[in-house]
């Protein structure tokens, strides 16, 4: 297993992140499941545990515009469709796209199905990427609740290049689960839940 600190991942440049993501995914169906672990894990993806703090104003999107987005865009399934929804998702021109804010589409196996900031990704499965305790990550997602519930993961940053924490709220809809998320947020998903349980 490749291991890389998370203040090296965060070093890392725009241009460094995208060849490697892009690289993996493109050539990870020639490389046996561990290679392509460790590779996909190592560019951009190590499950953290963070504690509850102040949420940060390092990023443009909050977790509640992230699980707004996410809403909006599952309601958007279902009124038309999926093929028309994939087709909103996936355009860098759609309302769906908002600086850090977009969508991210996965279906009953783990394809990529949206992914507008690296569209490179769409077509390609996260289904045998697992995390840092051999946890696999879309098994944490098939398990969050049918309305929707947060997930917690690093991920690239569409503008600064960077590997940050990204906290999504992901909503299942018929064989597609739809995902948006916040950038670098220093509250944790667990407080944001029970925060969520005792609103009015």
């Amino acid at each position: 297993m490749v291991a890389i600190s998370d203040c090296k991942m965060q070093s890392m440049r725009v241009n460094i992140n995208y060849r490697i993501c892009c690289g993996v995914f493109l050539y990870g169906g020639n490389m046996n499941k561990t290679t392509f672990n460790s590779l996909f894990l190592m560019s951009f993806l190590v499950v953290s545990v963070c504690g509850c703090g102040k949420q940060s104003l390092a990023s443009g999107a909050s977790l509640w515009d992230a699980k707004a987005h996410a809403l909006k865009a599952a309601n958007f399934v279902r009124e038309y469709g999926k093929m028309k929804a994939l087709a909103q998702f996936n355009s860098q021109n759609s309302r769906f796209v908002q600086d850090d804010l977009y969508v991210v589409v996965f279906d009953s196996e783990g394809v990529i199905k949206s992914e507008p900031v690296n569209p490179l990704f769409v077509g390609k499965s996260i289904k045998y990427l697992h995390d840092t305790r051999g946890e696999y990550v879309f098994d944490k997602v098939k398990s969050l609740q049918s309305d929707g519930g947060w997930t917690e993961y690093k991920w690239l940053h569409p503008q600064s290049g960077e590997v940050l924490r990204k906290n999504s709220f992901v909503v299942k809809v018929d064989d597609l689960y739809v995902s948006v998320g916040s950038y670098d947020q220093d509250i944790n998903i667990a407080c944001m839940a029970k925060e969520e349980e005792y609103s009015f």
